[in-house]
């Protein structure tokens, strides 16, 4: 009986969740989004895996963000294209 609430290409998330589930990583889905994600990701896999994805790429992403760069890239990276110029 799955196949009926599942009609879409193998692996990929369902369709009509593909919003919550960005909402839910993101922290803006409210309490009753938050449970329905739950309760679906617990029997959906394909749902379950692309809701680990996003949760993944914004962590790396809020990690990226917050690596300082070094002081004397700009000088670095200045004095490359100086170079570069001068050949």
């Amino acid at each position: 009986m799955s196949w009926l609430f599942h009609r879409h290409a193998p692996g990929e998330p369902c369709p009509f969740m593909v919003d919550m589930l960005h909402k839910r990583a993101e922290g803006r889905a409210g309490w009753l989004t938050n449970l329905y994600v739950l309760a679906h990701v617990a029997r959906c896999t394909p749902c379950r895996k692309f809701l680990a994805s996003i949760e993944t790429l914004l962590d790396r992403l809020k990690e990226a963000k917050q690596e300082e760069i070094p002081a004397d890239a700009e000088a670095r990276l200045l004095a490359k294209f100086d170079s570069l110029d001068k050949n």
